[in-house]
């Protein structure tokens, strides 16, 4: 029998008020209530969980309020681009990040996040470098992270709490030090500074929180790289009757530039990474992408050593 659920709720339609304002319906939710739920309701209200002392709610509305609405047609696509998925295996990830273990010892932060997110950005800027675009030798390249700060508020937020609450860092470079032979480690060294600096700031996770937006629209959009998706996600187990996913894409990558990120369907403890470029960009990629995980010591070669 097919199953007639909607699962994505209707957004009500765009209106004119009676003083001739456009009134643009932001957000439609759809919200399944679970028999635990009846006994622990949960949050949604973000301002109601979250403490907001300096007023940072106030301060990102009147950073967005002002913007324009140009309308929600659907925009054109590239047609200049090709995508591709690459799988980083549990012992590609535990190679380099004993390689940045070994090359940088005081760097506290060496996840696996860090380290994946580290070794792709450093070959789409070496890519980018050969397929001739055009980059000058001081410009800045940015690599924007965001953390789950849940558990580093004070107090911690609820578990039944819905909604987000992600605090954003930010990990700039030049592009001749990401082109270097070091590029991949000077990308970890900044990505993992960025997020330690981040989540055990004495000061707090949210601060400097007043600036994120307007620090953001600074940046050369075109030098921004950032993430879609989180591995954390388990968008390959999930099922709402027809099976489970047999090609996970997120089709937003090829107009924002963004890489995506997602455990792999084939095997446990492996990482998938989809990408969009123009098809030059995209074969001198994957060409760095395999030399580069062949030229990694292997955790023998480190254990031999020492």
């Amino acid at each position: 029998m097919p199953l007639n659920i909607t699962l994505v709720p209707q957004m009500p339609p765009v209106s004119i008020a009676s003083d001739a304002a456009l009134v643009v319906p932001l957000l439609a939710v759809k919200v399944t209530l679970f028999m635990c739920w009846l006994r622990h309701t949960p949050h949604i209200g973000r301002w109601t969980v979250i403490k907001d002392p300096n007023g940072i709610e106030s301060i990102f509305w009147s950073q967005v309020r002002g913007r324009k609405f140009e309308g929600s047609q659907p925009q054109n696509l590239p047609t200049d681009k090709v995508r591709a998925t690459f799988v980083m295996t549990r012992a590609d990830v535990q190679n380099l990040k004993k390689w940045v273990s070994t090359q940088l010892p005081t760097l506290s932060h060496v996840s696996t996040f860090t380290v994946t997110c580290a070794y792709i950005w450093s070959c789409m800027i070496k890519a980018r470098a050969i397929s001739r675009e055009e980059v000058g030798e001081d410009e800045l390249e940015h690599f924007v992270v965001r953390a789950n700060c849940r558990a580093l508020l004070v107090p911690p937020i609820p578990s039944t709490y819905l909604g987000n609450c992600l605090a954003r860092c930010f990990a700039t470079t030049k592009s001749t030090q990401l082109i270097g032979e070091d590029g991949f480690l000077i990308a970890a060294g900044v990505i993992g500074k960025a997020i330690r600096e981040r989540v055990r700031n004495e000061e707090g996770v949210l601060k400097g929180a007043e600036k994120w937006i307007s620090d953001y629209e600074a940046l050369k959009r075109e030098r921004v790289v950032g993430i879609a998706g989180s591995p954390k996600f388990a968008i390959y187990d999930i099922d709402f009757g027809w099976g489970k996913p047999k090609k996970n894409e997120v089709i937003s990558i090829d107009i924002t530039g963004l890489m995506s990120l997602n455990e792999c369907r084939d095997a446990v403890g492996d990482l998938e990474v989809g990408l969009s470029f123009p098809r030059i960009k995209m074969e001198a990629f994957a060409a760095i992408f395999s030399n580069g995980l062949s030229k990694v010591p292997s955790l023998g070669t480190y254990a031999s050593n020492n």
